[in-house]
């Protein structure tokens, strides 16, 4: 923080502007991405237990893409239960399809998230008021945090480090979170 006797304006230009960050209009955290401390024994054990899943592309477990632009727009569109087993009865799909039921669509969609599958979520009770109980279900807050990390088509919207960004005429400008003072000073 500077002293109180510094005014904005003489903040502003005393603040250094490197010329990639006038081109640019982004100056980048000078340690970004820099290995704060090694992955724990844990977690190295655990993505390397042999027998792992290891997704392949975006279509696992689906085997075919056909199989999960299928199961793509039944989900979008809605289709009830009954239609998709109809679906199949009828022999409407492919023989390459990956499922053949309403429930084998369940099993795979259910694949998709590992870590997140059925019995992942958590029962309990609690009493916020004397003699009244809430029934509540929830997930581990730090599993759901682990997957949406590793999700790729969040890649692009993620902020991994603080940047300060500049407009054309040098001035900062504030946007998101990663672009404010905080983040650069708490990094």
């Amino acid at each position: 923080m500077p002293p109180p006797d510094i005014t904005a304006e003489e903040q502003r230009r005393e603040t250094p502007v490197t010329p990639e960050s006038i081109f640019t209009g982004i100056e980048i955290f000078p340690r970004a991405g820099e290995v704060i401390e090694a992955a724990s024994a844990e977690a190295h054990q655990y993505w390397n237990t042999p027998g792992r899943r290891r997704y392949v592309g975006n279509l696992n477990p689906f085997l075919t893409k056909h199989s999960y632009e299928l199961a793509d727009w039944f989900i979008k569109h809605k289709v009830g239960k009954g239609a998709i087993n109809d679906f199949f009865k009828r022999k409407l799909g492919r023989e390459d399809t990956s499922f053949s039921s309403t429930y084998g669509l369940r099993q795979k969609v259910c694949q998709l998230y590992e870590e997140l599958g059925e019995n992942s979520w958590e029962f309990r009770t609690v009493e916020f008021q004397p003699g009244v109980k809430t029934e509540f279900w929830y997930r581990d807050p730090m599993l759901v945090i682990q997957y949406l990390l590793r999700q790729r088509l969040y890649a692009k919207d993620m902020a991994y480090a603080p940047y300060k960004d500049y407009n054309e005429s040098g001035e900062r400008v504030y946007g998101e979170l990663h672009t404010a003072d905080w983040w650069w000073e708490t990094q």
